[in-house]
């Protein structure tokens, strides 16, 4: 297992802690950005939260270089790389997305050159108008179908060589879902493809498939549990993490298995209630998994129960 040892700030819990609301004119849903370094490697990986909003990552690269996977609200470019420097001192040069919504704020990273998606996410990404004209620079530029391996340089034990992993298995939330394995790290991000212990979020204008889901986390968790040395950290891509400036131990694969569970109960019960002919508010009225569940957020039962429903119905 590597450890960096070199080329990053070390930084104290007060200051994985400092967030970014005395920056003028910071709107509240941005004012509580804060840095966690993740795992039993302090030094390489971090998580950028704020509250549930959708979460990102940073990895530091021992050649003054920040990969981030995935962006913030749009306006925050400038306050993200401010916390990655409380951890790594360089600059965002690469930018992974594990999902077309997640670019909001990918042209505000003036030193990032290298764009990298799922094929699926480029198409997405090349129908916005955010990114016509002369956005398009900020198109991935680097793009995969099944899976892309990548290395990054860090100081540590051996060669001081990283793997960042990426790997599509499938529609889900999207077509173009991403699963982002640090193999070395023991890590593994998965987006909104794993949103945390609630109901999936299904874009159905970006290809999500509320029916397909369930057989794509199946593929996931299988390839998942062929990792070497194995996955000890999975992060999710929305639920609020635990408190304090550390992310040691959060969820495991056992949590993506259950995740997965979760799905195909949701979409047998949406499936027996549209073959029964209920209106999609009585098919919420009328959910129903296993008990195991119950303390699973439901609050976006509605809107997954009209994605699924919509699917159904084609």
């Amino acid at each position: 297992m590597t450890r960096r040892t070199g080329g990053v700030l070390l930084i104290a819990g007060a200051l994985l802690w400092a967030t970014v609301g005395s920056h003028a004119g910071q709107s509240p849903e941005t004012a509580n950005i804060r840095i966690m370094a993740v795992g039993d490697n302090v030094g390489l990986l971090f998580l950028l939260a704020d509250g549930d909003t959708p979460h990102a990552l940073a990895f530091g690269g021992e050649d003054q270089t920040v990969t981030l996977i995935d962006t913030k609200a749009p306006g925050t470019g400038a306050l993200v790389q401010e916390k990655v420097n409380l951890g790594a001192d360089g600059q965002v040069t690469r930018v992974i997305l594990t999902g077309p919504t997640r670019a909001t704020s990918i042209g505000e990273f003036p030193m990032a050159t290298e764009f990298i998606a799922h094929e699926n996410i480029l198409a997405a990404m090349e129908e916005m108008s955010a990114f016509s004209g002369v956005n398009a620079k900020y198109l991935p530029n680097r793009t995969f179908e099944d899976a892309l391996s990548l290395t990054v340089q860090t100081v540590g034990e051996e060669d001081g060589t990283n793997r960042i992993d990426l790997h599509h298995f499938g529609a889900g939330s999207t077509n173009g879902d991403t699963v982002v394995v640090f193999p070395s790290l023991n890590t593994v991000f998965l987006g909104d493809l794993f949103p945390g212990s609630e109901v999936p979020v299904i874009d159905r204008a970006h290809g999500g498939s509320a029916v397909a889901l369930p057989d794509t986390l199946d593929r996931a968790v299988a390839a998942l549990e062929a990792v070497e040395p194995g996955i000890k950290f999975v992060l999710p891509g929305r639920q609020a993490p635990p408190p304090g400036p550390y992310v040691p131990f959060w969820l495991t694969l056992r949590h993506l298995r259950d995740y997965a569970e979760f799905t195909h109960a949701l979409l047998a019960s949406v499936t027996e209630s549209a073959e029964a002919g209920r209106s999609v508010d009585e098919a919420v009225a009328n959910l129903t998994v296993p008990a195991k569940f119950e303390s699973y957020r439901m609050d976006g039962a509605r809107a997954y129960v009209q994605a699924a429903y919509d699917e159904l119905k084609q």
